[in-house]
């Protein structure tokens, strides 16, 4: 799911310091903030860009707070795992390489960017964009067949970052302006990093609201696609809930390996579905970054 990434995202921040790890519900990064968060055969352009943004990103840029303003560059290869929720729908999984951008106003991870504005306080604001690969193909399953193609799109908006001791709690609003489906998300996520040396962890807690027009684009029946195992079906909206664990480990100064794992509880219009067939839908991404 939107894979969103989302990152979900996902559906599914970054710190300015970090490269990219954070994921929507869609499966695509946020730059600052998170992205909140949903790829496969073989990869299209839109594909690997949709994959470098659903990388979840938390590897420190460096320890120094002088060098986060600097534009700083860096690369890096990950592998994905992602199952989405539909009927008889084999998970998808790919290996892509990364390419990451990073300076004090503009972040760059893959298909997704931020532009940030001037923090207000302990808020930190940023414009959003990115692409997601949410679509599905009536051939990805049996259940599909007939249907007509779910696109993928283009997301913009804004997210905000308040940051304290405690935790961090990003808001996110997105946009398809790509005109696909028009729809519109909200994310809420809580997260906080724990540090252990050149080890770090960052569970999450995130609740993605999904407006109608996404649900029915992307698990709604239209009338025409209707046939007796597959009954026409129009979702409303709803929320989804997901628990995540973002780690890194640094295994030199600007040398580092991370996973994020994720799972997604789906809303009520999405579970009753005649294309779903269970209530969750789980994303793994595992990968190597450098950064100079």
């Amino acid at each position: 799911m939107n894979t969103v990434l989302a990152h979900r995202s996902g559906p599914m921040g970054i710190d300015p310091r970090m490269p990219p790890v954070a994921m929507r519900r869609d499966g695509t990064p946020s730059s600052e903030l998170p992205l909140t968060t949903r790829i496969q055969q073989p990869l299209p352009t839109l594909a690997i860009l949709l994959a470098l943004a659903m990388i979840p990103a938390r590897v420190a840029w460096a320890d120094d707070a002088t060098e986060t303003q600097a534009v700083r560059w860096g690369w890096g290869v990950s592998a994905i795992a992602i199952q989405k929720p539909y009927r008889r729908f084999s998970p998808q999984r790919w290996v892509i390489p990364l390419l990451i951008y990073n300076s004090k106003w503009v972040s760059v991870y893959g298909p997704a960017a931020s532009f940030m504005l001037p923090p207000t306080g302990p808020i930190a604001f940023a414009f959003t964009a990115r692409l997601s690969r949410d679509g599905y193909r009536a051939s990805d399953s049996p259940v599909l067949a007939g249907m007509a193609p779910r696109r993928d799109k283009f997301w913009m908006g804004g997210s905000a970052t308040w940051r304290s001791p405690w935790m961090n709690v990003i808001a996110e609003w997105t946009g398809d302006v790509s005109g696909y489906s028009k729809a519109m998300t909200v994310s809420l996520t809580m997260e906080r990093t724990f540090n252990y040396g050149r080890f770090q962890m960052t569970p999450r807690l995130a609740a993605i609201s999904l407006d109608g027009k996404y649900t029915n684009y992307y698990f709604g029946v239209r009338p025409d696609e209707a046939r007796p195992d597959r009954p026409a079906y129009r979702p409303g909206a709803t929320v989804n809930v997901e628990a995540g664990m973002r780690a890194a480990w640094h295994v030199a100064p600007r040398d580092s390996v991370f996973v994020d794992a994720a799972v997604e509880h789906l809303g009520s219009e999405i579970t009753r579905s005649p294309l779903v067939d269970t209530s969750t839908q789980s994303r793994l991404v595992v990968g190597y970054v450098h950064v100079f």
